[in-house]
């Protein structure tokens, strides 16, 4: 794996282009005046797939191995580590500008033909990425409904949330905690309370309605 860095995304894709063009290899590149990483692994000459992927998941892997069949994946990677800015900063509205800004800049340079997310990154992707209007839509969430609708289902089982995690979460304490009148600063699993607030009530099914390209959704079991 070979780590590029550099001030300019038209350098850092101009290199990618070229050390990809007949080969099927993995590199990272950095994204102009961000603390994003894109990690690119497949054959540049298959469709592009921009992937936010949660951090959290040990199966990101197979979900890339399997979209490699089809896809040229392109995995953003969030390397910033001021946690107190992003438990204090992480929302709706940031989250949907820097989407859409790595999508145009990578978009610009090499022609991507979608989106892709896996777990909690699925809720912010399902709030903006109809915005670009890619021609697909790949998602790999915890939970078909939303936020709070799996919560209460976990609590009335009497079992936690985001099993999917090496470390589970309390299903009760987290559904307080987001549905509080109460401000709250923290972050669970690198996600700030503040984002997981925002997107309580979000249902992919109701939401992306509109959207008119290829929508496929696997369930993370």
């Amino acid at each position: 794996m070979t780590y590029v860095k550099t001030n300019l995304l038209q350098i850092s894709i101009f290199v990618l282009l070229l050390s990809l063009f007949c080969s099927c290899t993995s590199q990272k590149i950095l994204l102009q005046n961000s603390t994003f990483i894109i990690e690119t692994k497949g054959n540049i000459k298959k469709p592009a797939l921009l992937f936010f992927s949660d951090i959290n998941l040990e199966s990101n892997d197979s979900i890339i191995k399997e979209l490699n069949k089809r896809y040229f994946v392109l995995t953003v990677i969030d390397t910033s580590i001021d946690v107190v800015l992003k438990q204090n900063s992480d929302n709706q509205l940031t989250r949907a500008l820097n989407g859409i800004s790595i999508y145009n800049q990578i978009n610009n340079q090499l022609p991507l033909t979608g989106i892709a997310a896996s777990g909690l990154e699925c809720l912010h992707i399902i709030n903006w990425g109809i915005n670009v209007r890619p021609s697909e839509i790949h998602l790999y969430p915890l939970f078909n409904s939303s936020l709070n609708d799996y919560l209460r289902q976990q609590i009335s089982f009497n079992q936690t949330a985001f099993k999917q995690y090496l470390n589970p979460i309390n299903a009760l304490d987290l559904y307080t905690l987001i549905n509080s009148e109460i401000p709250s600063s923290g972050l669970i699993n690198n996600y700030s309370y503040q984002y997981l607030k925002e997107f309580r009530n979000l249902t992919p099914s109701i939401h992306l309605k509109p959207y008119s390209g290829l929508l496929v959704i696997n369930k993370l079991d």
